[in-house]
């Protein structure tokens, strides 16, 4: 790799990680030195079940979803990895055994590019890199709150509730329109698309969205939210 192109990847690598800055200058050379940045399409599974985890993943651009999928065929979506974020999974394998035993997919939702660091330096990192370390203890510790945050969600929220939720988060700041099929819907929230065809049918009656094929207009925002935050 010429300097040139070395030092646009560590500037990119910077702007997407902040605590890139409290390496050292050795620090930051190891790690390219046991590092390579890929592109990687969107569909494109990461970790799987059983498979030797590939490295750390730090997410430069795109999205990686993590989900679980019952032996039904059924699936919920755990949590995204998006720029400047990392796959904490990966590093709870490479800590281990060096292969995931863990019932969850990670797939790259969108085209994505990332940088993926070997697991012989991860184990080192605890002692020779104190920056990357404290990194990933933290991702760790956010992932975990995100995943009890789930199961709580769907152990003692009602699929009204959590619809109305995952709708307004789809929808953005701003935005009235939800670009998502039933299907992609009950994939997120980790039930049928019946039950969930059924519950838009019912906002529709409310006139709080109107429906169309792959799009759901968001006709009362502040209802939706109401609808979330007080049942």
């Amino acid at each position: 790799m010429n300097e040139n192109m070395l030092q646009s990847q560590i500037g990119e690598l910077k702007n997407a990680f902040p605590f890139i800055q409290d390496m050292d200058p050795d620090q930051l050379e190891s790690l390219f030195q046991a590092s390579k940045i890929s592109d990687v399409e969107a569909g494109t599974p990461i970790i799987n079940s059983g498979k030797e985890c590939p490295g750390l993943a730090l997410i430069l651009r795109g999205c990686v979803k993590v989900s679980r999928i019952s032996n039904e065929g059924r699936e919920i979506t755990i949590y995204r990895v998006k720029k400047g974020e990392t796959c904490i999974l990966s590093a709870v394998c490479m800590l281990g055994a060096g292969f995931s035993n863990y019932p969850v997919t990670v797939t790259t939702e969108q085209d994505s590019r990332m940088m993926l660091i070997s697991t012989s330096y991860i184990r080192k990192a605890v002692t020779d890199n104190s920056p990357l370390w404290k990194y990933i203890l933290t991702s760790i510790a956010d992932r975990l709150y995100q995943a009890i945050d789930v199961v709580d969600k769907v152990a003692f929220q009602s699929v009204e509730k959590r619809l109305a939720q995952i709708l307004l988060e789809f929808g953005g700041e701003g935005r009235h329109s939800v670009y998502a099929t039933h299907e992609m819907l009950a994939r997120e929230l980790g039930t049928a698309r019946e039950v969930i065809s059924r519950q838009l049918k019912e906002f529709e009656r409310q006139k709080l969205i109107q429906l169309k094929r792959g799009i759901i207009t968001i006709l009362q925002t502040d209802a939706l939210k109401n609808l979330y935050e007080t049942r």
